[in-house]
């Protein structure tokens, strides 16, 4: 009988050990909408991204795609460039279309800002529900930060 529970507890500690690892990820990222990396210290943290497309109507009338996104940098707003930022439009994960250092930046606020019309990246208005669009910055040391957000028509 003392070795069928010795055996238990033994089997019950393997089980325990072979459980689930955590492996750093953030299982729960997603659930809201937007996804974000998580916090290593060094990196740009980014938040509150909106992208959206609109019917531009002042003058000449043309479809314009609005972005932004606010970040903090751990070793302060000025280790972030002002430019060469990226916007990228993703489906099903994949990144499809490339804007490639359109992001703008102001140091002084923490906030990101682009825009362009929707012929400049062939990417219409009336597709926007369909796309995940992924800022992401970087700073003077190579660190980068992401932000994912769902794209729409406003």
């Amino acid at each position: 009988m003392r070795n069928l529970s010795l055996l238990s507890v033994v089997a019950l500690f393997s089980l325990l050990a072979c459980g689930d690892k955590d492996d750093g990820t953030d299982d729960t990222a997603g659930d809201s909408g937007d996804t974000e990396d998580i916090p290593d210290g060094v990196s740009p943290q980014l938040s509150n991204g909106d992208a959206y497309c609109y019917l531009h109507n002042t003058g000449e009338e043309f479809y314009q795609w609005a972005f932004s996104v606010d970040y903090t940098d751990p070793q302060g707003s000025t280790d972030v460039p002002r430019t060469g930022h990226d916007v990228d439009f993703l489906r099903e994960g994949n990144v499809v279309k490339s804007a490639t250092g359109v992001l703008i930046c102001e140091n002084e606020q923490g906030w990101c800002i682009a825009s362009f019309k929707e012929a400049d990246y062939d990417i219409p208005c009336a597709t926007a529900e369909d796309w995940t669009v992924r800022f992401t910055i970087y700073d003077y040391e190579g660190n980068t930060g992401t932000l994912e957000v769902q794209a729409y028509e406003d």
